[in-house]
């Protein structure tokens, strides 16, 4: 190779333009050409694996050739096949890429050029490969925390958490039940491969009512599987309906209708409103309050048409309405004056 360089120089002549446009020689010859000039530039495309690295070779006139030295230490260990860097005079880009890289790992590079002038290696750079997303590849776990539930109901309730997937494609779902055994599992869901924590959800139903649950998030990615605390909720008791009681109503002295329901089928107060109409034209409104599984009379003031009514009629035919928080009962009801007006 020395030889074949030698007598190549011999029989080149390589000139360079002066500052006055004169010609002037360049010999190639060893002993006598330039060493080329270089620069170990960045590296592109890095990966879990590979990488491209670059730099710049001036081969002040002479062939030249080049090739990048890497490893895990400045005593590198691996290089690049050997590349033409021409012989021009100025400097021209050099590149290759590299594979076979271990994840996450720093790797240290350089690049080495050599003419008949002699060899010129480049300054040391260091750069870290990406992150795999597989169990000792360098990747975190996905990280969690397990929030409160929201909207929670007699039977249903929204659980909550946040995942931060930590770079890697990851997945998510919710454990519950009415121990830490748990025993349901929610539908998986898609966390993304971000590198924050968003907001995950996950609606439960068919609960029981007046019950502790238990559950927690877990998530996971090629890196691994992690699990949330623990967070307890308690649905709310089970609703009761109200009914009117009876069809039939008095007006006591002072105008003010009795008017019988029922709270009943739950373990929650009925508590709404009582609304009385008369020809289209409400006569009475009034709100309530009665315990679970437990019957009450409402008394209704009526208003001024309900008073001119009641004093033209012994019997009215009014239909009243009463609305809970769980439902409404609507009836034709009897209103009876028992007293004589004034």
């Amino acid at each position: 190779m020395k030889k074949a360089l030698v007598a190549l120089a011999a029989l080149a002549t390589w000139t360079l333009a002066g500052s006055g446009g004169a010609a002037a020689a360049v010999s190639c010859a060893p002993g006598s050409a330039p060493a080329p000039s270089v620069v170990t530039d960045f590296e592109t495309n890095v990966t879990v694996t590979g990488a491209t690295l670059h730099g710049k070779v001036d081969p002040h006139g002479c062939p030249t050739t080049y090739h990048f030295e890497y490893g895990t230490t400045t005593a590198y260990g691996s290089v690049t096949p050997q590349t033409s860097a021409g012989s021009g005079t100025t400097s021209v880009a050099a590149s290759a890429t590299i594979g076979g890289l271990a994840p996450h790992t720093v790797y240290h590079f350089r690049i080495v050029a050599s003419s008949p002038g002699g060899t010129t290696d480049g300054s040391d750079i260091a750069f870290r490969t990406k992150l795999a997303c597989t169990p000792g590849g360098g990747a975190r776990p996905p990280a969690v925390v397990t929030d409160h539930a929201t909207a929670v109901l007699t039977t249903s309730a929204e659980l909550r958490g946040k995942v931060d997937p930590h770079g890697c494609p990851t997945t998510y779902h919710f454990e519950y039940g009415t121990t830490t055994a748990y025993g349901h599992v929610t539908p998986t869901a898609d966390a993304g491969s971000g590198t924050h924590s968003f907001l995950a959800m996950a609606a439960i139903s068919g609960l029981a009512p007046d019950t502790f649950y238990h559950f927690r998030i877990v998530a996971t990615s090629g890196a691994g599987t992690t699990t949330g605390a623990d967070i307890r909720l308690k649905t709310l008791k089970s609703a009761s309906l109200v009914e009117i009681a009876s069809h039939r109503a008095s007006v006591r002295r002072g105008f003010v209708a009795r008017i019988r329901l029922r709270c009943v089928g739950g373990n929650l107060p009925c508590q709404g409103t009582v609304t009385i109409r008369y020809r289209h034209h409400r006569i009475g409104h009034q709100r309530y309050v009665l315990s679970a599984d437990s019957a009450g009379v409402v008394s209704v003031h009526l208003n001024r048409r309900g008073r001119t009514a009641m004093r033209s009629h012994r019997k009215l035919r009014t239909k009243v309405s009463v609305t809970s928080t769980s439902n409404t009962d609507r009836a034709f009801v009897r209103l009876i004056r028992r007293f004589r007006p004034h």
